[in-house]
């Protein structure tokens, strides 16, 4: 676990963000530690993938200050968002293409080893994005979200249509990389597994704001409906259920 008081990698203050009349965020506040895995949560419509494009850039915000202490981070949007008509190996080269002087072979190359460094085998970065299955785009994709060597990884719903399995083994890959190569992550994520097996703190982006941000334990102690709806219903109690089984065997 992350300790408390640990570096502020980003640093989101009083954060509004609005669509002409229609009010996404609202003095919003979320600090997120060096070395740390926070997941966000919260229900459709919240504004979560708002927020993430919000600080890294790609949306400004009306109101409020951004603090983002690296200039190094990679993203995976949702589905991946590869490009169809490039190979596998020419989308997670492509960072490196369009912002460095790095030469064509050898970006190639870095990305045939970011490829296998998420356990995808080289030949895959001679196929195209329609030739893969659900976890190997996500793989994929995360192999470019990590090619420029970023400190920080933004990540939108990264399980998202896996199966369970393909799932699991997505969650444990993403916590073997943020240990080996120190990375601090920010997930946006509706999968209660990831948020009891991987996530350091929850974070629960409601009534546009950061309603409660802690250790999942805690987070789930909080009164607010949506957040015992969503903690302590059938699908809570399963995720809770199944972790406490495994820390039983172990």
């Amino acid at each position: 676990m992350v300790a408390p008081m640990a570096d502020p990698l980003l640093t989101l203050t009083n954060i509004t963000t609005r669509f002409g009349a229609h009010v996404v965020h609202e003095q919003l506040n979320l600090t997120v530690h060096k070395g740390e895995i926070i997941g966000l949560v919260g229900g459709s419509g919240s504004g979560k993938s708002v927020l993430l494009r919000t600080a890294i850039g790609l949306n400004r915000a009306a109101a409020g200050t951004i603090q983002l202490n690296t200039d190094q981070f990679g993203v995976l949007f949702q589905q991946g968002a590869l490009f169809s008509s490039l190979t596998v190996a020419e989308n997670v080269a492509l960072p490196l293409l369009e912002h460095t002087a790095i030469p064509r072979q050898q970006a190639y190359a870095l990305a045939k080893l970011k490829l296998a460094l998420v356990g995808l085998e080289p030949s895959v970065g001679d196929r195209y994005p329609a030739e893969l299955s659900g976890g190997m785009v996500k793989r994929a994709a995360l192999a470019r979200a990590l090619i420029r060597e970023p400190d920080m990884l933004f990540l939108d719903e990264p399980t998202a249509g896996l199966d369970p399995i393909s799932a699991a083994a997505f969650d444990e890959l993403l916590l073997t990389l943020s240990k080996a190569l120190d990375l601090t992550v920010l997930l946006i994520t509706h999968d209660l597994d990831t948020l009891h097996t991987i996530c350091d703190r929850v974070a629960v982006l409601a009534q546009k704001k950061i309603l409660a941000v802690d250790r999942l334990a805690t987070v789930a102690q909080n009164p607010d409906p949506w957040i015992q709806a969503y903690f302590h219903g059938p699908r809570g109690r399963s995720a809770q259920a199944q972790q406490t089984a495994i820390h039983q065997e172990q």
